[in-house]
């Protein structure tokens, strides 16, 4: 074979190797893209839900850590679970603070700048919204104990089937409380206090009879400032431009609190933590407790997962037209949140 000869089938033979190879490497790089695309979304979706993910792992470290601190010790003085606590403590007070503002300037910031035809329309969906899903809850609540009935056989049950109880008031009140915080007669009080009627009890006579008595309890009376927002936000939306400057103020402050809103919920799972070793401590015996505790506790789960999972996102889904998991997920924070700082 000569030279000439040699050169063809070298020349050949390289031309047919090279699709092979050319072929091969998009193969392999696809494979790497792929693999490298679907890390990515790992990575992702562990930094968009890494609050929610450090709450959740607060919440059954702080159970662990307040159980082996119980265990250290026999007993746990008031001033030692102070000093646990001390921490979520000032956390609950940051977030606490942040409620009333939060709430006002968001909700007139919001319905001033709508249309006011559509900012009527935003009020009274509030409002039925509201009551609505208060409704399904009390509704809920009463079927699942009823069904449950995670009381039954317990110590304080049986005192309370042989009369040993006080009733402090009646539903008919109860439904009248709600109508007055509705309407504060102050709108500064109503950021710290809310109205409650409370009987005088007086066995000698029924209790329809019994002397009612008004008081106010320490606690934001939050639908008294709802409806006074929405008050004031068709009322900016009404008057129009002689309105924008009131409404700049509270978009402004609606905007800054929310960035320090952010600023504390980052904190959230050391606040949790502490907070839910402290109530570890605080049981007397943690297996009579749990023991004592399983069914009321399996009640609340059951009422909130059907509720939070189930009947809202139903509702989302029939009055939206639109599928509830990304408004679930993005709800995530605020319901880990809810969950470990529920006891407080």
């Amino acid at each position: 074979m000569n030279s000439g000869t040699a050169t063809v089938i070298m020349e050949t033979s390289d031309s047919t190797r090279s699709p092979l190879r050319e072929d091969s490497k998009p193969k392999n790089s696809y494979v790497v893209n792929m693999a490298d695309q679907e890390e990515n979304k790992v990575v992702r979706c562990m930094k968009a839900n890494a609050l929610t993910l450090a709450t959740v792992v607060a919440v059954f470290s702080g159970s662990v850590v307040g159980a082996i601190l119980k265990s250290s010790k026999e007993s746990w003085s008031e001033r030692e679970r102070m000093y646990v606590q001390f921490p979520g403590e000032l956390f609950l007070k940051m977030l606490k603070c942040l409620i009333v503002p939060l709430l006002v300037s968001s909700i007139v910031s919001a319905i001033g700048s709508l249309d006011l035809s559509l900012s009527k329309r935003v009020g009274f969906r509030s409002i039925a919204y509201y009551c609505a899903t208060t409704s399904i809850a009390v509704v809920e609540g009463i079927i699942l104990v009823c069904t449950i009935r995670p009381g039954v056989g317990h110590a304080s049950m049986k005192g309370a089937q042989a009369g040993n109880y006080s009733k402090t008031s009646l539903t008919t009140d109860t439904l009248m409380d709600l109508s007055r915080n509705m309407f504060p007669d102050n709108i500064m009080r109503a950021t710290m206090f809310q109205y409650q009627t409370k009987l005088v009890e007086d066995r000698s006579k029924p209790i329809e009879l019994w002397q009612m008595r008004g008081e106010w309890v320490v606690g934001s009376n939050v639908l008294g400032l709802v409806f006074f927002s929405i008050a004031m936000g068709i009322a900016i939306a009404r008057i129009g431009k002689a309105g924008k400057p009131l409404l700049s103020v509270f978009e402004s402050l609606s905007e800054v609190v929310m960035t320090i809103t952010t600023w504390v919920i980052w904190i959230s799972p050391f606040g949790i933590f502490f907070l839910v070793a402290e109530k570890i401590i605080d049981m007397k015996s943690l297996s009579h407790t749990v023991g004592q505790l399983g069914l009321y506790f399996i009640t609340v789960l059951l009422g909130l997962l059907i509720h939070g999972f189930i009947l809202l996102p139903a509702m989302y889904t029939f009055f939206v037209r639109e599928w509830p998991f990304r408004f679930t997920a993005n709800m995530g924070q605020a319901i880990a949140t809810a969950f470990g700082t529920a006891s407080r």
